[in-house]
């Protein structure tokens, strides 16, 4: 990958999840649980995102913040506040880990402690290396396990591989060790391929257009002299010269003439090639070994390969014969770790707490974030303090609430965090008991209609707000059929058009009701004057984009 446009893909996909979120009525909460090495789960817990735990903490998204919980589940980092981050990755080997908050990129430890004192415009995790990628004052560099500076930020970019970082600057770019010593000089096109850099200790690179090899050390092996190269397996490395393409081995000498229009890597000693637009496999002497006859083939693996030859698809050994299907043949043997996994059934959970001293009992709806019948206890006493609760999406939308002998009916079509539910319950207690009002009375037809109406409405709301993150996504997308500014405005408003005409149907039918629902409650009718401004603020950001 060019360094000058390398991305930090996870941090960006949350940092692009939390702005979605910021504009979405709520965000959707999904239910995990922690299980122990030995495959026991520890507890439950319910958060919007979540990744693997590492050094016995893992990063975990509420809202739209993140924080990393402990192997029990309970909040770690930030110690005693609530979650504050914007964005934040597992840890590394080493014990720290990026985390992005107020525009800047820093790294903590397990401690949730800064590592360093210095904060980056952009920084690249440590992960399994010794040396991570960073941005200071608009420029990129190599930071040590001590947070000092390998190879000082004065550069245009850096990609790093293990112990060889490839770093561009000036138009060209150059090997270096992560250790800041200079390998060449900055005088190739390119460095590398887009499966990585070094294989069998030979390294691609690239002057006028022209591919050759260096060793690990930067040293130029194979010379400058292939229109195309790929890395190197087996031995061999495939080359292209002149529309056709062969093999060379790893001090550059020509083993397999350029006879093909096209060639693949060498797996379990053979390779595949085509001519004519049909597929077949050679051996490492150059021998056709199962003939050229397949309008697709795969790579080796495991002593047969998957090829098509017309309408018929099956498999081959390496004799060419067809055989079954092969089985499964793979055992896990990964070392079992603590993990945090996503609950896809429907179930009973008891969620607990302890910084909010409640505890929630509820029917998990898979996939979904909602239960129409949980129970909320105050975890000091054990008693009983919400019955017949609604969720939706992690938020309280109403029930049954118990305090000081009082049982009070509370709905909230917004929806109410549960780290405010005590207060909400405490304004409620506190308000007069209001008056009985006489109940209008509409015929058996007028209310079926006006359920119809609200239930298509609560079904434009979840389209709407389902659909934004598609929609959003798509407005990013680069236009490359506009030629100017006029024209990518007009081709994004064409294809955020479906999006726009269902706010259009969200805003009338919620007029409507507002205008004749006669019976409607006070905390519905705010919930639906709310919802107007809030759809037609996801259509503005779509448009601004």
């Amino acid at each position: 990958m060019n360094p000058k446009f390398m991305k930090k893909v996870s941090i960006v996909l949350c940092v692009i999840c939390n702005i979605l979120n910021a504009v979405n009525l709520s965000a959707q909460e999904n239910l995990y649980k922690i299980v122990s090495p030995s495959g026991q789960i520890i507890k439950y817990v319910e958060y919007d995102n979540c990744y693997n735990y590492s050094h016995g903490l893992a990063p975990v998204q509420s809202g739209v913040s993140w924080g990393y919980i402990d192997a029990e589940g309970n909040p770690a980092i930030p110690k005693g506040k609530p979650f504050y981050f914007d964005a934040a990755e597992e840890f590394g080997k080493y014990g720290l880990a990026l985390v992005w908050a107020k525009g800047q990129y820093r790294f903590i430890n397990t401690s949730g402690n800064n590592a360093f004192s210095m904060e980056f415009e952009e920084a690249y995790g440590f992960g399994e290396e010794n040396t991570a990628v960073v941005k200071h004052n608009g420029q990129y560099g190599l930071i040590d396990l001590k947070g000092n500076f390998a190879i000082p930020a004065k550069y245009e970019g850096i990609n790093r591989y293990g112990n060889l970082a490839v770093i561009y600057n000036g138009e060209k770019f150059a090997l270096f060790h992560t250790n800041g010593q200079a390998l060449t000089d900055f005088v190739y096109d390119n460095i590398g391929l887009q499966e990585g850099l070094m294989f069998e200790n030979r390294i691609p690179v690239r002057q006028n257009n022209r591919w050759g090899f260096t060793d690990e050390g930067g040293k130029l092996v194979i010379p400058l002299q292939y229109e195309e190269v790929s890395r190197f397996s087996e031995g061999l490395a495939g080359f292209r010269e002149n529309s056709r393409s062969g093999y060379l081995d790893k001090e550059g000498k020509l083993i397999i003439p350029p006879a093909y229009e096209n060639t693949d890597l060498f797996s379990e000693g053979l390779a595949l090639v085509s001519k004519d637009n049909l597929w077949g496999y050679i051996g490492k002497k150059g021998e056709v070994v199962i003939p050229l006859a397949y309008s697709y083939a795969g790579r080796f693996n495991e002593g047969v390969a998957y090829v098509s030859r017309g309408d018929n698809n099956f498999y081959i050994d390496k004799t060419g014969r067809q055989v079954e299907e092969p089985s499964l043949r793979h055992t896990n043997l990964e070392t079992p770790k603590l993990s945090i996994i996503a609950v896809e059934e429907k179930m009973n959970v008891s969620l607990n707490y302890p910084d909010l001293q409640l505890r929630v009992d509820k029917f998990w709806e898979a996939n979904n974030g909602s239960a129409t019948s949980g129970k909320i206890y105050d975890l000091r006493n054990n008693q009983l303090i919400g019955d017949g609760v609604t969720f939706e999406r992690g938020k309280i939308i109403g029930g049954k609430f118990y305090t000081n002998g009082r049982t009070l009916d509370i709905n909230r079509g917004e929806g109410i965090l549960l780290a405010d539910l005590q207060k909400v319950i405490a304004a409620e207690a506190a308000k007069p008991v209001a008056k009985p009002q006489p109940q209008t009375v509409i015929s058996k037809e007028e209310n079926e209609e006006m359920i119809k109406r609200y239930t298509e409405l609560g079904d434009l709301f979840d389209k709407a707000t389902l659909d934004y993150d598609k929609y959003y996504l798509i407005a990013l997308e680069f236009d490359l059929e506009a030629s100017n500014e006029t024209e990518r405005k007009e081709n994004l408003y064409r294809k955020i058009k479906p999006f726009q005409e269902t706010v259009d149907k969200i805003v009338e039918k919620t007029s409507y009701l507002l205008a004749n629902d006669t019976r409607m409650k006070p905390e519905t009718r705010k919930a639906l004057t709310d919802a107007i401004p809030k759809y037609q603020a996801m259509v503005d950001k779509l448009r601004s984009l």
